[in-house]
């Protein structure tokens, strides 16, 4: 079992499990649906991800989500550059739940402007 600090939150202490549920190429994914397009202060799929999903489930403003990420040894961010991420992941975003819905055999129309609304 994982330890738990002041700083972790209900998403942190399953993420391992979390990333089970993900479906094959969410990663490459990423740098095709222009989520990612050079690495900088953050390092990969994974860790963009976990900043998404962070701010969006804990409905953190950005300073506290870039804090969170500088705490957490994730990225050194402003919470205008978490907003230009954020800016950039809804196709990326779309297409893991699209193939999440379908490989549960659930027929779905995952829009990119859904997600938009959505962060």
């Amino acid at each position: 079992m994982n330890k738990t600090s002041a700083f972790s939150t209900p998403l942190e202490d399953q993420w391992e499990m979390l990333l089970h549920f993900l479906p094959k190429g969410w990663q490459d994914a990423a740098w095709t649906k222009g989520a990612i397009t050079r690495l900088r202060a953050i390092q990969s799929a994974t860790d963009l991800l976990r900043l998404i999903l962070v701010y969006a489930w804990n409905d953190w403003s950005l300073r506290n989500t870039a804090a969170w990420a500088k705490r957490m040894g994730l990225a050194d961010l402003s919470d205008v550059a978490v907003l230009n991420r954020l800016r950039h992941a809804p196709a990326w975003l779309g297409g893991i739940l699209d193939q999440w819905f379908r490989s549960q055999g659930i027929g779905t129309e995952c829009s990119v402007a859904a997600v938009k609304r959505a962060i």
